[in-house]
């Protein structure tokens, strides 16, 4: 939880100067590009996360990489991220700006969770009834999770909807244990 509000607060601060630009597209864009560089690249990632290589050697790195290719605010960002030692947090920065880019375009993200695969019919109907609950465009995310056993269990932001068999029937046995 400590890792999310952390990176909410960097995300927060890099969104808001993105969007008085109008560029927060490509700031999100950019910061992901980051984010993937660092990620495909095992050594790199060691490398920027140790605490053994001195914060200038990583900027060194990180200028190597990244200038040129993205905006200086971009890696600006980057560089103060590396001189506070939040290298790890990246990717949490990147899914926490883009989370306020979508709720900009009026968009939120919903996960949901079946037992078995939705239909297109039944997965429209799902996204239909979600948009209404929220007044936003949805965007969603379906695992199948067998151990459901049926219904579904829908994540939209922090908010969690549970009607899966697995719950109700657990519920069930904790109201039959107590009588």
């Amino acid at each position: 939880m400590l890792d999310e509000t952390l990176a909410e607060r960097y995300s927060e601060a890099l969104y808001q100067m993105a969007r008085e630009t109008g560029q927060a597209g490509q700031q999100f864009r950019e910061l992901q590009e980051a984010v993937t560089l660092f990620q495909e690249h095992r050594d790199l990632r060691h490398a920027l996360e140790s605490p053994a290589v001195s914060r200038d050697i990583k900027k060194s790195i990180v200028r190597r990489l990244a200038e040129g290719r993205v905006q200086p605010r971009t890696l600006h960002f980057l560089y103060l991220v590396v001189d506070k030692g939040r290298e790890r947090f990246l990717p949490a920065m990147a899914r926490a700006f883009e989370r306020m880019l979508r709720s900009d375009e009026g968009i939120v993200e919903a996960r949901v969770e079946v037992a078995a695969p939705l239909d297109s019919e039944m997965e429209g109907r799902v996204q239909a009834h979600l948009a209404e609950l929220t007044g936003k465009k949805v965007q969603m995310e379906i695992r199948v999770r067998p151990e459901l056993i049926g219904g579904a269990v829908i994540t939209v932001g922090d908010r969690l909807f549970d009607g899966s068999v697995r719950t109700h029937l657990e519920k069930m046995r904790e109201r039959l244990a107590q009588a």
